[in-house]
């Protein structure tokens, strides 16, 4: 029998938290290893009296070349692209078959496919799953952070809206 390590951190509201967001919650973010793949959960639990809403991401960094990079599967998501403002995105629809990431990305895709596929560029293909996460953001900071764009992309879960 083959046991996967796995770590689960907690987080709840404190004096510090509620200065910022005033609700009571409590967080559990599981990571499992595995033998070839990592699994990660999140669980948020609403111990306030006041219903709230919340958006979250994933922020997952994959090793890759950025300008091999790219992303299948989200032909056809709505999209929210903050490259141009990041507070005010532009919306749009993802038309490409392939994204890439060949200058700076900061886009997200709503109503994502429960599966996408990221090849980094460096010959890994990586399947990215999710359950219960409806939209997925794509980041890359290229020239803003020059010491270090080229060697990484984020391909993230998240709940945005």
């Amino acid at each position: 029998m083959q046991i996967n390590p796995c770590v689960t951190l907690e987080l709840q509201d404190s004096p510090y938290s509620r200065s910022m967001w005033d609700y009571g919650f409590h967080a559990l973010y599981k990571v499992t290893l595995h033998k070839d793949t990592l699994s990660t959960q999140i669980t948020i639990t609403n111990t306030d009296h006041t219903p709230f809403s919340f958006t979250t991401a994933l922020h997952t960094y994959f090793r890759a070349s950025a300008e091999e990079a790219s992303v299948k599967c989200l032909k056809g998501c709505k999209t929210l692209n903050k490259e141009p403002d990041p507070k005010n995105p532009v919306e749009g629809e993802e038309e490409r078959d392939v994204v890439t990431f060949l200058g700076f990305v900061d886009c997200i895709f709503l109503d994502a496919p429960d599966e996408v596929h990221l090849d980094n560029g460096l010959g890994d293909s990586i399947t990215i799953r999710n359950t219960n996460w409806s939209d997925v953001v794509l980041w890359n900071p290229y020239l803003t952070m020059e010491s270090c764009y080229k060697d990484f992309v984020c391909v993230e879960n998240a709940k945005i809206t």
